[in-house]
């Protein structure tokens, strides 16, 4: 899977991501954005519309994953890493993981703690690893079914069928009078875990595809058109009020596919080889990922959200820098935060 030329473009594509969800949380949260404030997140969420952070962040993970050809035993392990990473970061939001506990029973709290850690996630940011779990466990096992088969028809007519039904959950929520998928997303916190199944599939996907080092012509066309079309479902369910949210659509599907075909061809062209600096810049993407949320909630005092974003990053990317650095001396907790 010539891993070896994974960091010069995929590194750094990881780390804009990572500032990306920082946007998300530190500017594009507000309602108050006015004037050149709104002008200047209106333009970086189109950007964000091309470079979808966390779509990526799957699609990477599963990619990397399941190119290794992986193993039952390689998967608990990978899992337990996870795991581990989640719990660590935690600590910086138990305040709001126990917001509501105070005169409660404590078999609520107790359901809500297990709830919270394996499906619903902390904070804004802490669903997204519950959802790569359990989308890598979900996606091994349709991969041994392909094995088993020797063909990939169900596992795709499964992975069709969850994207239908994240699609009742979210874009077109309120085209049923009744919608099935509320208890779903009482329970789960929202559609997450199958979004995280949808894209680990796709990461899968491609990790065993025969991507070439030339984008061709019919990619960048497939590419437009899938963009275009996401902008105008996105404008059509928002206006015709079927959507209670649109993180679920199949033409966002189908153009974070096609995207990253053309990231991954990127990433194969022989001048992306080398690794020395580059491979530090994509391990500290987890780590601002993690802890930007508790960075941006120190700085509420700073009424410039922009300002806030900019702080943040600096903050977290230091912090990034320093957790690389003592992996590289053998800190034994840092591997598990990058």
């Amino acid at each position: 899977m010539q891993n070896n030329k994974r960091s010069f473009f995929i590194d750094y594509i990881k780390y804009f991501c990572a500032l990306e969800v920082i946007w998300l949380h530190s500017v594009n949260i507000k309602d108050s954005l006015i004037g050149m404030e709104e002008i200047i997140n209106n333009v970086v969420m189109k950007i964000m519309s091309v470079i979808p952070p966390v779509e990526l962040f799957f699609v990477f993970s599963a990619y990397f994953f399941f190119s290794k050809n992986p193993n039952r035993i390689a998967l608990l392990r990978w899992v337990k890493r996870l795991g581990m990473t989640y719990f660590i970061y935690s600590i910086l939001y138990l305040p709001q993981i126990t917001a509501h506990f105070a005169g409660r029973k404590l078999f609520l709290n107790i359901i809500s703690l297990i709830r919270q850690y394996l499906f619903t996630g902390y904070g804004l940011m802490g669903w997204y690893i519950p959802a790569l779990a359990w989308g890598g466990i979900i996606v091994y096992g349709l991969s041994r079914l392909n094995e088993r088969l020797s063909s990939r028809y169900i596992s795709r007519i499964i992975i069709s069928f969850i994207a239908v039904i994240s699609i009742l959950g979210t874009s077109y929520y309120y085209v049923l009078p009744i919608n099935p998928m509320s208890l779903f997303n009482k329970v789960f916190g929202g559609i997450g875990i199958l979004r995280g199944i949808i894209f680990v599939y796709i990461g899968y996907e491609l990790s065993s595809s025969d991507l070439k080092d030339k984008i061709e012509a019919k990619d960048i066309l497939i590419t437009v058109f899938l963009w275009l079309s996401m902008t105008l479902e996105t404008t059509f369910v928002l206006t015709q009020g079927f959507a209670l949210n649109t993180q679920g659509m199949l033409t966002r599907y189908l153009y974070v596919y096609f995207f990253s075909v053309i990231i991954f061809k990127i990433k194969n062209c022989a001048l992306f080889i080398n690794r020395s600096k580059c491979t530090d810049v994509g391990k500290m993407s987890a780590s601002i990922y993690f802890t930007h949320v508790f960075i941006i909630g120190i700085l509420s005092f700073v009424k410039i959200p922009i300002l806030v974003w900019a702080i943040t990053v600096v903050i977290t990317s230091f912090m990034a820098k320093l957790i690389v650095l003592g992996d590289k001396k053998g800190v034994p907790i840092c591997k598990f935060l990058l």
